[in-house]
């Protein structure tokens, strides 16, 4: 039990308009929010990915926490498990830090740079600098810079753990981070992606 309640939880009902319909169930979370957001920036942008320039589209990711919850379940898995052998192997790919930015890759059919930045509670900064360093030295045409995280019990627990969430008696928390009086934040979940050109 927790004595913080409160997060910022996106109800992901409308994610599969977004997202194909093949490989959906080899996705966790934080992998479906930024696909989806990247085929919404992409629609947004009117950006157009063919033959001719694919080799120039690059996509950097950038977390804090990762595939967390994917990397704890599958290592619970592996050691619980009767035999290591019967785990599903395509369960692994979704606890690779870059599963993200790959998945994106391949699903708008993007075979330029690919890379994923962690740099804690900047990441998000840093993918976009690293993209415009990109552009400029001519690498590419155009770069989808991404940025994600899931809520999930383990990231909470970190939070809670260094005592950095917003608190206060359960329904009456107290949420003003910046407030001299403020006790902490509350965690959230979501991706954002920005196509610069």
């Amino acid at each position: 039990t927790y004595n913080r309640k409160l997060a910022g939880e996106v109800n992901d009902s409308d994610l599969s308009l977004y997202l194909p319909k093949k490989g959906k169930r080899y996705m966790d979370r934080s992998i479906k929010f930024v696909c989806a957001a990247a085929n919404m920036a992409i629609e947004d942008a009117k950006l157009k990915i063919n033959d001719s320039n694919k080799h120039r589209i690059g996509v950097i990711g950038s977390t804090t926490f990762g595939n967390l919850k994917s990397i704890s379940d599958f290592h619970v898995e592996s050691l619980t498990a009767e035999f290591p052998m019967w785990i599903n192997p395509m369960d692994f790919p979704k606890t690779t830090i870059n599963s993200a930015a790959s998945n994106i890759s391949i699903i708008i059919g993007a075979m330029g740079y690919n890379t994923t930045l962690l740099g804690g509670y900047t990441s998000s900064m840093n993918v976009i600098s690293h993209g415009i360093n990109l552009l400029r030295m001519n690498k590419l045409d155009a770069v989808l810079v991404c940025s994600v995280e899931d809520l999930n019990e383990q990231s909470f627990l970190y939070h809670k753990v260094l005592g950095c969430l917003a608190g206060g008696p359960v329904g009456n928390e107290r949420i003003s981070p910046f407030d001299k009086s403020g006790s902490g934040y509350i965690l959230g979940e979501g991706a954002v992606v920005f196509i610069l050109e």
